[in-house]
């Protein structure tokens, strides 16, 4: 598994892709759901449970049913200001 975020060095295994996610955990105002984006899965990412719709998204690839690489936009969340999610 691959995870690549701006401003960070590339991550690679499921230990440091892991310790990834363990940073959102910890927030009790983000809030990870899986959203539909342009037909392809992502995680659509709430920074306020109170949005309307996600801040940014992560973009996932699946290989042999299992993620093997996270895009995270976090850094780049203009992306998302136009974007139609599915929830």
């Amino acid at each position: 598994m691959k995870l690549h975020q701006s401003l960070h060095p590339p991550r690679s295994g499921a230990a440091d892709v892991g310790m990834f996610f363990t940073v959102y955990a910890k927030s009790d105002n983000v809030w990870l759901t899986p959203a539909w984006l342009e037909g392809r899965e992502v995680i659509a990412v709430f920074e306020n449970r109170a949005d309307p719709k996600p801040g940014y998204f992560m973009r996932l690839e699946w290989r042999a049913g299992q993620i093997s690489f996270i895009r995270d936009y976090r850094y780049i969340n203009y992306i998302a200001d136009d974007a139609e999610f599915v929830l």
